[in-house]
Formats: C-alpha cells, structure tokens, sequence
C-alpha cells in the first residue's frame, strides 16, 4: 500500500458524474435538452421556513444544459460548464457575463488553480484544457487519456494536476501532470475515480472508486495503491465529495443514497444521516459550503418538465437537513457550488440555467 500523511487531512474533492446511464444522460442534454438564451434575469423569491431564501439571480446561455460549476478562490468569479458549449465566466458581484471558453464537443468538468490564473476543462474527447482566466487564452492542452475524462484535481500549491478517465467510456486511468510544464508525470491504470483529493502536502493523491473503495496514491515516491486504505462496504459508488477542511467524505451510492463518513478517525467511522438520504447521483450531486459545517445535495432530478429540481441543505454535526427543501430549476439539477462567504448556492440544471439562491446568512 501506498504510503500517506498520516496526520494529514486531504484537499476537496472536484466528483464526475459516473455509469453508462450518467453518460448516457450527458449525451441525450447535448443532443437539445438545453436551452440556449443570451440573457440575464432578476427576480425576487420568497422565503424557507429558516428565513434563509431571499433573491434569485438566474444567468442564462448555457448550452445544452450545465454539468460543472466552480467559483474561483477569490470568490469573484463563477465559472459554468455547459455541455455542449464550452465555458462561460460570471462576474460574481453583478452576475453579468465577463467572458466564454470554446471548450470540448462535450464538456464534463472543470477547475480552477489555487492561484485562480488558471481554469482547467475536461470532457468527452480525452483531452485537458488548461485557461489563462484573465486573458481568455488556451494556455496548453494535455493528451494521453482515451474517451470520457470526467475528474480534475490541483494540488494546494498549483503545482500538479490529476485528471481520471471513466472506466466505461475512457481508459480508468488516473494521471499526474506538472501543471507548470504541462507534462505528464504518471499514470495509474485500473483506479476507476469518481473523486479525488490531494493531501495538504501534495505527496498523497486519495481517490474513491467506483466499487467502494478508498485508495491513496504516494505522489512523491510514484507508487500506486495496492490495496485500499478502508472499504466503505459498498459495492457502487456513483460520486462523492470531501469537506474543505478534509474531514469528512460525503459519498453518494448508485442507488441514490446519502452517507457521510469521518475520515480522520482510524479506522475511518461511517455517520449515518438522521432521514432520508435519497437522491440523485447524476451531474455534481453535492457541494460543501466553504467552513465544511453545511453540505447540499440534489435531492430530485427529473428531465421532465412537471417534476421540480431540489436541493437539501444538511447540518454536518447534527447529520440532518436544514429547513425545508429549496426547489431551484422546474427540471433537473445537475451541478452545485457555494459562493466562497457561504452567502449565496449556485446551481446549474438540464434547462441551460444557473439559479442563484442569496442566503439571508451563511448557514452555521
């Protein structure tokens, strides 16, 4: 087994959506599910029952359907991913338009450096875009994935680049590039990734794959895991996300359910959450708030236009939801992120939208 920081907690995780019915899903919202506008619009809301849902800002153009969102680490800029139309850029104090990337046939997820100079993509066609943000440019390309490429990850110090390729419709790899050089430094065959994370350090890439099991990757001395670090003792996992301050694991099974682990107790315990915890895996099903107290997960999705897109906020320490369920897009919800003061949750859906709900508070 590869050897990790022992007293390390591990960096956030960017998931990909997994399973031949997820891409299938990403295709079939290429294919003109999306809708495409050029527009923005403002409109008041009313309240949940913690008094938390005020306004909601929602930007439009985003074509065939948004599947990746991410704000940058200075918090003003929110980069969208939209399937089937490359990458636009929103100014988070005003939410007007500030700039498009071309992107991929197919875009399947994207990044930003700790630094927030760079904004990396990836997608269907095996390669990794990485971005100059301010100036608009393609930086650099990387090639040696075959098919979907469906995860990326930085290093706290910028200086490394992981990227895993889907097992179904990829080659189930995992690669370390330098992200400075823009070349290829190793490759771990088999790991089938549906997230990952960096340690602190950066000696330690961890990686949850799809049968389960968690793994960590020795960066430093290029040794791949052997056996897992724990097994979580399920048999198919369709994503997960780990907290900010890498602490906790959220994973989200196959079959749509919720459970929340704790990572730094040895052995790793699993914490039950107090209801329900089914939902959908598809797209970015969760997202951490930046201080790690609150997580939200998509807790409907649906293509159909009767059926509304939801989002439940969850209390980590009491492992139950946080007032009532926050219905965003009259479809389904397909990506998630919070603002980086925690004020406002930022959603993309299948409709081409991204709904921008203010909290009255951060929640805590």
């Amino acid at each position: 087994m590869a050897k990790r920081d022992s007293n390390e907690p591990q960096t956030r995780s960017r998931s990909a959506f997994r399973r031949p019915l997820t891409i299938g899903l990403v295709v079939l919202i290429a294919a003109g599910l999306g809708v495409a506008a050029l527009a923005i619009e403002t409109s008041r809301e009313g309240h949940d029952a913690a008094g938390r849902l005020k306004t909601s800002h929602v930007l439009h153009g985003h074509k065939g359907g948004v599947l990746g969102l991410a704000f940058s680490p200075d918090g003003r800029t929110l980069a969208a991913a939209a399937v089937a139309g490359g990458v636009r850029l929103w100014d988070a104090s005003s939410w007007r338009l500030v700039g498009e990337l071309p992107g991929h046939s197919i875009l399947a997820d994207l990044a930003f450096s700790p630094d927030g100079r760079t904004l990396v993509t990836a997608g269907q066609d095996g390669s990794v875009k990485l971005w100059d943000v301010q100036r608009r440019s393609l930086v650099g390309q990387l090639r040696g994935h075959r098919g979907w490429v469906l995860d990326v990850a930085f290093s706290d110090d910028g200086s490394t680049l992981a990227t895993a390729g889907d097992h179904y419709y990829g080659d189930g790899t995992i690669r370390l590039w330098d992200a400075r050089r823009l070349k290829a430094l190793s490759t771990s065959t088999g790991a089938d990734a549906v997230a990952m994370w960096f340690s602190k350090s950066g000696r330690t890439l961890t990686f949850l794959n799809a049968v389960g099991q968690v793994k960590s990757y020795d960066v430093l001395h290029d040794q791949a895991p052997r056996v897992p670090w724990f097994d979580t003792g399920s048999t198919e996992y369709g994503n997960g996300e780990a907290s900010p301050d890498r602490s906790k694991l959220v994973l989200v099974n196959e079959d749509g359910r919720l459970l929340l682990w704790d990572v730094l107790r040895r052995p790793p315990r699993d914490l039950p959450l107090r209801v329900h915890t089914y939902q959908s895996w598809s797209g970015d099903p969760v997202a951490f708030a930046p201080d790690g107290r609150t997580f939200a997960s998509v807790s409907s999705y649906t293509a159909s236009p009767r059926k509304a897109g939801t989002i439940v906020l969850w209390d980590v320490a009491r492992r139950a939801p946080r007032g009532k369920t926050l219905t965003f897009h009259n479809r389904g919800v397909t990506g998630m992120a919070f603002s980086l003061d925690g004020h406002t949750l930022a959603a993309g859906g299948v409709d081409g939208t991204v709904r921008l709900r203010k909290l009255a508070s951060p929640p805590t």
